[in-house]
């Protein structure tokens, strides 16, 4: 299981091949269209966090990760 995070036609055969795709709101319109996950943030303003979030809610692992905090 691959995730993976793009935004331009060089990432567009990596985005193709995850299992699981992600693109910040500003990404090329290409990659969107091949993308499992828009995100609401712009790329270089919190798109990572946001895709490791989305992930982390996904796999039902927010309490082992607010534990790492604790």
């Amino acid at each position: 299981n691959v995730a993976a995070i793009g935004d331009d036609l060089n990432d567009l055969q990596m985005l193709k091949t995850a299992k699981i795709s992600f693109v910040p709101r500003d990404a090329s319109a290409y990659v969107d269209k091949v993308a499992t996950v828009i995100l609401s943030k712009r790329g270089g303003d919190g798109a990572v966090r946001e895709m490791i979030e989305h992930l982390i809610i996904k796999e039902g692992l927010e309490e082992k990760y607010l534990e790492l905090w604790d």
